[in-house]
């Protein structure tokens, strides 16, 4: 609790709670625009009450992934890992609902340098003990320019207020085979 006193009379005093957020609320939806405009990984603006947030995203590295317009599902932006080993994992997000749907686009390689066998992608969440449960693994030897369009109705384990997304790329050199979301 906070204590606020009027600084013109002193018997004025009012005791205000204060309230944070420690996650994202649903839905979540990002296309990577406020990043790619402001230059700015990880920026995201929900256009309402949330307002400007930073480090919606955060990385591994930040030289081995970024946003770019080079590809997009339906907005001009779009965000990719480009180096084995690395990550690119969300904020919190409160889920607590029973009928919390994940869905991305996922697309390998093209227009840049494609993944080879080996330089798979795989999509993780964050379950309710902090252990990253794999969702699914992406192969990086599927045919050239492979796009994916996945929905899941998340298991029980992942309705939590601090459920966390994580782009998970294995195997493959910096600066190399793309993997864009």
């Amino acid at each position: 609790n906070v204590f606020i006193e009027s600084a013109g009379d002193a018997n004025q005093i009012r005791n205000v709670q204060v309230v944070t957020r420690t996650s994202l609320p649903t839905p979540f939806f990002d296309d990577f625009i406020e990043a790619g405009t402001s230059g700015q990984f990880g920026r995201y603006d929900d256009g309402g009450p949330l307002g400007t947030v930073h480090n919606v995203w955060t990385r591994s590295n930040d030289n081995w992934g970024d946003v770019t317009t080079a590809t997009s599902y339906l907005d001009p932006w779009c965000m990719y890992l480009d180096a084995g080993g690395e990550t690119i994992t969300s904020a919190p997000i409160f889920l607590e609902d029973t009928n919390s749907i994940l869905s991305f686009w996922l697309q390998q390689g093209d227009p840049w340098d494609q993944p080879d066998g080996g330089e798979d992608m795989q999509v993780e969440y964050l379950d309710d003990d902090g252990n990253w449960i794999v969702l699914e693994t992406f192969l990086g030897s599927d045919p050239y320019g492979t796009e994916y369009y996945r929905f899941y109705q998340l298991p029980e384990d992942a309705l939590h207020d601090l459920f966390k997304l994580r782009f998970h790329q294995l195997g493959g050199g910096p600066g190399w085979d793309y993997w864009f979301i």
